[in-house]
């Protein structure tokens, strides 16, 4: 299994700006919405999708709370509204840690 900092190097090496993710959650698969990649540096991601009121900042710290419950979550073992908990950015963080799983998309 990757270590947090090895998912983080892969989010800013193959993440690039204007890149849509597709949403996704273990409960419901794909949800036909999607989430731009507007910027990246070291400490944050900034995304839009269609429920943002303009660019939001998703701090690396929320990615890496988050990233601690993946495994668990994407085996249906952590429901949703636990991650929702953790961050308010969770639909933007599982979406994008589903993307880099995924051998066709994040190539």
């Amino acid at each position: 299994m990757a270590t947090f900092n090895e998912v983080w190097r892969d989010i800013l090496q193959r993440l690039c700006e204007g890149t849509e993710i597709p949403n996704w959650s273990y409960e419901s698969g794909y949800t036909g919405n999607a989430t731009r990649i507007e910027r990246l540096n070291y400490d944050e991601v900034v995304v839009t999708g269609k429920n943002t009121k303009g660019p939001r900042s998703v701090p690396r710290i929320d990615f890496q709370t988050v990233f601690e419950h993946w495994g668990r979550y994407k085996q249906g073992l952590v429901p949703r509204g636990e991650i929702a908990g953790i961050s308010r950015n969770a639909t933007y963080i599982l979406s994008v840690l589903h993307w880099l799983e995924q051998p066709n998309e994040a190539e």
